[in-house]
Parts: C-alpha cells; structure tokens; sequence
C-alpha cells in the first residue's frame, strides 16, 4: 500500500515537472511590448510591474502564470530591452519572457 502511494506521489510529481519544463520552454519564445509615455532621457512615466507582466502573460494565453512568479525585482521605470525570469513553478529555474 505504501509502495504504491508512494508510485503515485512519483508519477504526479513527474508529470508536474514535466509540464513546468513545458510551459519554461514556451516561456523563452515570449516577447512582451508594453506602452507607456515617456519623459526626459528615456524615464517612463510610472512603471512596468510584475503584475502588468502577469496580466500581458495571461493576454497571450499564460493563465497559469502568477505575478508572484515573476522575478522582477523592481518597476521597470526606463525604456529598454529588459529579460525578465519567469518561475514556471516553485521549484523551477527562472526562465526568460518579455
């Protein structure tokens, strides 16, 4: 009995890497544009945050993807190209989107 629970936790915690893996290589093809007025020397009129990043995310068919697991670790406030790691799930390696 216990073998087999423990088969079970192994072959669902399989499939959830497998479909971490899955949505982190979806992930590394995604670019993300976002518009906002700009001042003086490039400088953006309020911010690009985790959560505008999560609401882009969830526009391009990511639901699962919550501002949580974005990595940025402050408001993106200047025009730029900016690689922003992205958690596919809690124990996954960030992965680039945007």
């Amino acid at each position: 009995r216990i073998g087999r629970a423990k088969a079970n936790l192994q072959a669902a915690e399989t499939a959830r890497r497998g479909h971490a893996q899955e949505l982190a290589n979806l992930l590394e093809q995604v670019s993300l544009t976002f518009s906002a007025r700009v001042g003086e020397e490039d400088k953006l009129f309020g911010s690009v945050t985790s959560a505008d990043i999560a609401q882009q995310l969830h526009a391009q068919g990511f639901p699962e993807i919550e501002k949580r697991q974005i990595d940025l670790h402050e408001p993106i406030k200047a025009l730029g190209v900016y690689k922003v790691p992205v958690r596919p799930s809690p124990d996954g390696k960030p992965q680039g989107a945007g």
